[in-house]
């Protein structure tokens, strides 16, 4: 795990948005569009060039971003020469969740366009327009309860969050990613019914895992979870 580097955090962290969209060449934006255009040739997971930001800066109480747009990620994470311009680092949240059963894990759909069939701590979801602040900041807090519903179907009114716990940047997959620790006050039959009514199927499964068993869920799963996962649960100390 020698891509994951981790950040220092200081509990009340600003994630500050500086500036408009990054102006790329011409040449540099027909290649991004051709590498989009061919990325999943229909019939296939649908495509949606949404929003996101991109890391400029991090010190313990303060992140800077930029906006910018998932197409240019993914051809960026395709060709990882056009990092040289675009230099995109994207934001993103992931949740360490504790219901009574133990932690929840999802696993990646095969509709996603990366790192499908991984499984992962959940839930987890890029910094996007709906995290925005009317005083040009973005909330942590927004990032995590739109994907907690999203994802697993989980209302806010079950969970409680607590501070960003650490940051993690992926060298390799070139994101940061803030831990925010959490808990949902249900069991884990409850996170399967809540799951099943999900909006969306980013994943596929999702498994709470006891606690006792997290090192036995790692060994029997270690080459189908995501790297940054397993980061968190040693930074964390459940590993």
């Amino acid at each position: 795990m020698t891509n994951i580097v981790r950040h220092t955090i200081s509990p009340g962290l600003e994630i500050r948005i500086s500036g408009d969209k990054k102006i790329i060449s011409k040449e540099l934006k027909t290649k991004v569009d051709e590498i989009w255009a061919a990325a999943i040739p229909p019939p296939g997971p649908t495509l949606f060039n949404g929003a996101l930001y991109s890391v400029m800066d991090i010190q313990p109480d303060r992140i800077t971003v930029r906006p910018t747009e998932f197409k240019q990620f993914y051809a960026q994470n395709q060709d990882d020469s056009l990092f040289v311009e675009l230099g995109i680092r994207p934001l993103a949240c992931t949740g360490v969740v504790r219901c009574e059963g133990g932690l929840v894990f999802g696993k990646r759909s095969e509709s996603v366009m990366l790192n499908q069939g991984f499984w992962e701590l959940v839930p987890s979801g890029v910094f996007d327009d709906a995290a925005k602040s009317q005083d040009g900041t973005l909330s942590t807090q927004a990032v995590f309860t739109t994907e907690l519903v999203e994802e697993l179907g989980i209302p806010e009114s079950v969970s409680s969050t607590e501070d960003v716990l650490i940051a993690l940047e992926d060298k390799e997959q070139r994101s940061v990613d803030l831990i925010l620790g959490a808990s949902v006050s249900i069991s884990t039959a409850g996170v399967h019914k809540y799951f099943s009514d999900r909006e969306t199927n980013e994943y596929s499964d999702v498994k709470v895992v006891p606690i006792e068993g997290i090192r036995d869920f790692i060994a029997h799963h270690a080459r189908d979870i995501l790297p940054l996962s397993l980061s968190i649960l040693d930074v964390l100390g459940f590993e």
